[in-house]
């Protein structure tokens, strides 16, 4: 009976730090949850949601077939694969909304003004923020042999790109983490 209680009580609280992430995400544009959300955004929000909460987009994409967001954009083989038909883009928010059949699928920011759940504030660059994620589940993706663009992934749903070499994080991009179904 006891660790019946126990494995409730476990349960619980994860679905309450789960809901409080949620809700300080849908708060607070300055916030980034890996695989969960951003930009005040949670990842599987409706379109409609996006435009009651932000505006109509300054930019709307539709595309005729679907696309995958880092073979199709970013021209490199990633570990993920974000599938998406539609693009949101908000200029003065600098946030970019990859939709699939009308839902988030991924967040870019072009914000480095931005702190995860983890407290880590991206504007102390790529170095800082790998030493606070760490190397574990980390892949690191060039572009090409020439090119500084570099892209720093990590499977709980999150990369981070520094496309000068420059130790600054010139956009995020947060998705579903891998092996997890919304």
């Amino acid at each position: 009976m006891k660790s019946l209680i126990i494995i409730f009580i476990i349960t619980l609280s994860a679905s309450v730090s789960e809901n409080t992430i949620n809700l300080s995400i849908r708060n607070d544009a300055s916030l980034i949850a890996p695989g969960i959300g951003a930009e005040r955004i949670l990842l599987n929000q409706s379109a409609d949601d996006i435009m009651a909460l932000k505006g109509y987009p300054d930019k709307i994409s539709e595309l005729k077939e679907k696309k995958e967001l880092f073979s199709d954009v970013f021209k490199i083989q990633a570990p993920v694969k974000i599938v998406f038909d539609k693009i949101y883009y908000y200029n003065f928010q600098k946030a970019i909304f990859f939709l699939n059949s009308n839902n988030v699928c991924a967040i870019a920011g072009l914000n480095n003004q931005r702190i995860t759940v983890d407290s880590v504030d991206l504007s102390r660059g790529i170095e800082f923020f790998i030493f606070n994620y760490g190397n574990k589940n980390l892949q690191i993706i060039k572009r090409d042999n020439d090119s500084k663009d570099i892209i720093y992934f990590y499977s709980k749903g999150i990369a981070v790109v520094d496309d000068k070499s420059d130790d600054k994080i010139d956009m995020y991009i947060v998705f579903i983490e891998e092996g997890k179904d919304y």
